[in-house]
């Protein structure tokens, strides 16, 4: 606010307050078991994320007061996909910002450089084992991507825990980035 940047933050299906449809569950592991109906049920919560995120961007697009103001979206963990997934129902945003994306797919990754829109990825150096591969997918699909290696650990929003200056990089980097809004 301080910076003149407005934000609108929502808990997706089954974060923070959202738990009427039931709450995700983090601790539960990571590999799809059909058999097993809290996992189905937790896997089924990440795979609606993007409904949430569609019906904020369509909400967002019939507010005149915002027509003309740049769009940011920040995610993080299995949110990456999610934004993705949601930018090819609606738009793409102006700048994408993704804490330790748990998941980003080829296809995602392969929309970064064609989406015109400047893209940041952000991981702490002690993250879960696939994080390595994933970041160095997303390093070799994308020529504009950025990649950003925190040190010490930290998973998604917990990153602002471990490095106390994070968020007033994260403002820099945005406005350094942000479209000019016509009529300024």
């Amino acid at each position: 606010a301080a910076r003149g940047i407005a934000s609108l933050r929502i808990d997706l299906r089954g974060h923070g307050d959202s738990v009427n449809l039931g709450a995700f569950n983090p601790e539960i592991g990571r590999y799809y078991d059909e058999n097993d109906p809290a996992i189905v049920r937790n896997f089924a919560l990440i795979g609606a994320g993007d409904r949430d995120i569609v019906s904020i961007m369509r909400w967002l697009e019939k507010q005149p007061r915002f027509a003309k103001l740049p769009l940011i979206v920040v995610g993080s963990s299995y949110t990456g996909e999610e934004m993705v997934e949601a930018a090819t129902e609606t738009r793409f945003a102006d700048i994408y910002v993704a804490l330790s994306p748990g998941s980003f797919s080829a296809e995602s990754i392969a929309a970064i450089d064609p989406s015109n829109v400047p893209w940041l990825f952000v991981r702490a150096e002690v993250e879960l084992p696939f994080f390595p591969e994933l970041f160095s997918n997303i390093r070799e699909g994308s020529k504009t991507a950025e990649i950003w290696l925190l040190p010490g650990e930290g998973h998604a929003t917990d990153l602002f825990d471990h490095n106390p200056q994070l968020h007033l990089r994260l403002i820099d980097w945005t406005t350094e980035r942000l479209p000019s809004v016509p009529g300024e």
